[in-house]
């Protein structure tokens, strides 16, 4: 799966997006080690985006999809920023042909979300992601 990550501002309009793709998926733990599940069971799993490597035509390094996140933080505290959309791709695999599923939501940037990202807090991180 991939995912677009997307700066807002009141209009809608695009300020900063980047390309995430999928880097990890986890196993269910406890504190004993993994967890056994049954197949019939549905089973919540940790997924990790991380930026890819990218090359452009001349095949130079592109870092525009590399985003530091003190300069997240920079921003996401700037008037402009009004929320945050992430578009996931899912593939289906073992269909032919391929087929795809995707999902979105949005993250409101709220004056508190602004607050703490301009403190360089991680509370910032605890906000719901609204179906879009």
């Amino acid at each position: 799966s991939d995912l677009t990550l997307e700066v807002l501002n009141e209009n809608q309009r695009v300020l900063k997006s980047i390309e995430l793709a999928w880097h990890y998926f986890g196993d269910p733990v406890s504190p004993i080690g993994v967890v056994t599940v049954a197949p019939q069971m549905s089973v919540s799993r940790e997924v990790q985006y991380h930026p890819r490597r990218a090359f452009d035509d001349s095949g130079v390094l592109r870092t525009d999809n590399f985003w530091k996140f003190k300069d997240f933080q920079k921003f996401v505290a700037d008037d402009q920023s009004r929320s945050i959309r992430l578009s996931f791709i899912f593939e289906i695999v073992g269909k032919t042909p391929s087929s795809h599923l995707t999902a979105s939501c949005v993250v409101p940037i709220d004056r508190d979300f602004k607050s703490n990202a301009a403190l360089g807090t991680y509370v910032l991180f605890s906000r719901e992601c609204f179906a879009d």
